[in-house]
């Protein structure tokens, strides 16, 4: 018997068990959520986490309302920054004070919008353990304000030894993040709470920012925060497969068929446009308005309706195209004032910092209106580095 299944195994049970399990899932789709139900779910555990922390102000004993509390902050973290349950979950106390919100860096200051510079005021973050390496997690304002709720009443409900935020009230253990998110899902009435999960949530986000010009960098970025290689993030969390060959393969496909692949040539998928050979089936040889279906009419009425995403974006490249940089000179007044101002600079060969600049433009009124301080800056580094004439 031992020499039998030594000899046989392989071949006879699984050989033909991988089998069946790569033919089920060669046709299975990949649930992703809906816009609509993660709108509804955001809306339901702000909600939800609202009520509980009234309760809790007019009874900080109530053991249900903090349960409630913690659980609804937890999966608004979930919804936010897409983790792995396990590693949000073992998220403790000491870790999540040690978290900052994110410095900023003069180099930086003109790279960063001022919509960007009031979320980082707004976010604070932290970095945890995660799968493979370690990983950031965001928290809003309102989630700070909840989670030192749970930080200044959890003496009432769990040990003084408890390392985690997120723990169970009957024990020092974690909770299952995933039992909690799923829980949740199905309390606040989506149409499809089953996609609300840990993989389909990571899923929808790496599979959205396709809608984006994304650089390279911002990709890296994103698969980093996600806490997988990019390797990973393309292969496993990119493009349904049924979306991506139906829509994009298919018009590779057409084109070869037809033989106009030559027309198109130096373009990308998404720059190729098929739709005048959809809209006007008659032109094509094999195909007749009769062999459209009342579905497919409604179908390509809708092409015909729906902006494409690669126009605006050929649109923006060409506005960014036409932008020039603007040179405006320096006078002859506005150098003497400035290289007085900073003569202890150039003597030791440092750059002026950007309070400095402005404290320069404002002495002097309206001599520096043509120049920002990162222009003054330039002009002075120039200077000690014999780049320009005195």
């Amino acid at each position: 018997m031992i020499m039998l299944i030594k000899s046989n195994w392989k071949y006879e049970i699984s050989h033909h068990a991988a089998n069946n399990l790569h033919s089920k899932k060669m046709n299975s789709i990949g649930i992703v959520p809906l816009a609509s139900d993660l709108k509804k779910f955001k809306d339901y555990l702000k909600t939800t986490a609202n009520s509980a922390a009234a309760k809790l102000q007019s009874d900080c004993n109530d053991r249900d309302a903090y349960k409630t509390l913690q659980q609804t902050v937890y999966c608004r973290i979930m919804l936010l920054c897409r983790k792995r349950p396990g590693e949000l979950a073992r998220l403790t106390v000491d870790l999540y004070n040690e978290g900052k919100e994110a410095q900023t860096y003069e180099e930086f200051e003109n790279k960063i919008r001022p919509s960007e510079r009031i979320l980082m005021r707004k976010f604070k973050r932290v970095v945890i353990k995660g799968k493979r390496k370690a990983t950031p997690v965001l928290f809003s304002l309102d989630v700070q304000e909840h989670i030192q709720i749970l930080l200044d009443l959890r003496s009432n409900f769990t040990s003084q030894n408890d390392p985690y935020i997120f723990s169970k009230l009957i024990s020092r253990e974690p909770f299952r993040g995933y039992q909690v998110l799923m829980h949740h899902a199905k309390m606040a009435g989506l149409k499809n709470p089953d996609a609300i999960k840990s993989r389909g949530l990571r899923k929808h986000l790496a599979t959205i920012s396709q809608l984006f010009s994304m650089e390279n960098e911002d990709v890296e970025q994103l698969a980093t925060f996600m806490g997988h290689t990019l390797d990973v993030h393309r292969k496993e969390y990119r493009l349904p497969d049924d979306i991506f060959q139906t829509a994009k393969i298919a018009k590779l496909l057409l084109l070869m068929e037809s033989g106009d692949a030559g027309k198109y040539q130096g373009k990308t998928l998404d720059e190729i446009n098929l739709e005048e050979d959809l809209m006007n089936p008659e032109k094509n040889n094999e195909t007749s308005e009769e062999d459209v279906s009342d579905e497919e009419g409604e179908l390509l009425q809708q092409i015909k309706c729906t902006p494409q995403i690669s126009n605006k974006v050929e649109q923006k490249k060409e506005v960014a195209t036409v932008k020039k940089r603007v040179l405006t000179k320096w006078s002859d007044r506005q150098k003497q004032v400035a290289l007085n101002f900073f003569k202890e600079h150039i003597k030791q060969k440092k750059p002026p910092k950007r309070d400095e600049c402005a404290k320069l433009k404002e002495l002097n009124g309206d001599l520096f209106n043509n120049k920002d301080w990162l222009k003054i800056k330039v002009f002075i580094q120039n200077i000690y580095t014999n780049k320009l004439k005195k």
